[in-house]
């Protein structure tokens, strides 16, 4: 293939980036214009936002309690798991606007939350590949099968931000720039908001796990982390007080709660190994084939009802296969690495043993939601395929 400069691969995703982000916009607008309302968790969010959004345009008031809903319960839980940094924006411009329905500020909404993942796909194809093409068939694969009409949690929030921090890492471990990883780092922690907070494990694990080759390649750049100047300072006290802000409201919502979910401690939240292993996984060795394949819901225990849908196309899926079989480079193996162990973590064995132990994993149940985090993996893997072709 003909290779391009960084320059012309810029203005080529500058042009991507737009006809992408306005495919989502209209894929909202279709769903918004045949009176449609999101499904299961999607839906839950989008009467949480509803119910701050009248109460706010209506009382000039942040709404503080559920009266109805819970039973006059404090509405701190229904804040920090519906509401993403950008719905306060988007309240306020309803506001201002005087929009009367909030239907269509919740689309806008998805839009909206869809677009750091779209940046991060894009930054990583600008900083990895050096074909239009490939990065053409990343940014297809990725958004054109994605779905947030159904559960927003899974399907998207738990791993939205995973591109854009990855791009930050990446830049670390070869610029030897402290404040990059500190932006890594604080990237995740912002899609914690608005996030179910046993989202936040996975996305850590799934970080932790992409690092390993990069870490073990550059390890030059850690010492970059231990350097007293401003440039790392400054970002690491950053990292550490949007980190506590976070872990405050997380408190503020555990405190004297007791969970009546079956298999879960009821005082620290902690589920129980055997519901860990067994509530949600893969239930047959070609399940993930005919996902891959077909996109199918296959075989799988899901007490939600859900979908979960990975496919990425078959041109994709042969790219990756490509790349597994011929590419060998360091940001390959990280991805390759990070999506085999995802896989791994989703099928109820050995693996989803280990991940139980690591911090914060014990509040999880829904293993099956890491093919989540192998799709984007298996894409990213495809990118390099295509740049091998």
């Amino acid at each position: 293939m003909t290779h391009y400069t960084k320059w012309n691969r810029t203005k080529f995703l500058l042009c991507l980036f737009p006809i992408v982000a306005l495919f989502l916009l209209i894929t909202c607008l279709y769903f918004l214009s045949f009176g449609n309302y999101p499904n299961n968790d999607s839906n839950s969010g989008y009467l949480a936002f509803r119910y701050f959004y009248n109460v706010y345009c209506n009382h000039n008031e942040y709404a503080m309690w559920l009266p109805y809903a819970s039973f006059g319960r404090p509405a701190y839980l229904e804040q920090i798991t519906s509401l993403i940094p950008a719905s306060f924006f988007i309240i306020l411009v309803g506001k201002f606007l005087d929009v009367t329905t909030p239907m269509i500020l919740y689309q806008a909404q998805l839009v909206i939350e869809q677009i750091p993942f779209l940046l991060g796909i894009c930054l990583l194809c600008r900083l990895w590949y050096r074909h239009w093409l490939s990065s053409v068939i990343v940014v297809m694969a990725t958004f054109i099968p994605l779905f947030t009409q159904g559960s927003i949690y899974f399907q998207l929030r738990v791993y939205y931000y995973l591109p854009l921090a990855l791009y930050f890492f990446c830049r670390f471990y070869t610029e030897k720039k402290s404040w990059l990883f500190w932006a890594g780092s604080i990237i995740p922690v912002i899609g914690f908001f608005g996030n179910q907070p046993y989202c936040s494990p996975p996305m850590l694990l799934m970080l932790v796990a992409v690092q390993i080759p990069m870490a073990i390649r550059y390890r030059a750049s850690l010492r970059a982390l231990l350097s007293l100047k401003p440039d790392n300072i400054l970002p690491l006290v950053a990292f550490i007080g949007i980190c506590a802000f976070y872990l405050y409201n997380l408190y503020g919502i555990m405190y004297e709660t007791v969970s009546m979910a079956p298999g879960r401690n009821a005082e620290n939240f902690n589920t129980e190994i055997g519901t860990y292993m067994t509530l949600c996984v893969f239930q047959g060795s070609f399940d993930i084939l005919r996902l891959l394949i077909s996109g199918m819901h296959a075989g799988m225990l899901n007490p939600g009802g859900g979908s979960f849908i990975i496919y990425i196309g078959i041109l994709p899926l042969l790219f990756a296969v490509v790349a597994a079989l011929r590419v060998r480079n360091v940001w390959f193996i990280s991805v390759s690495l990070a999506a085999f162990i995802s896989l791994l973590v989703a099928s109820g064995g050995l693996m989803s043993l280990l991940s139980y132990y690591f911090p914060g994993m014990m509040f999880f149940r829904y293993l099956i939601c890491f093919v989540y985090f192998f799709r984007v993996f298996l894409i990213l893997m495809a990118g390099w395929g295509c740049e091998y072709i």
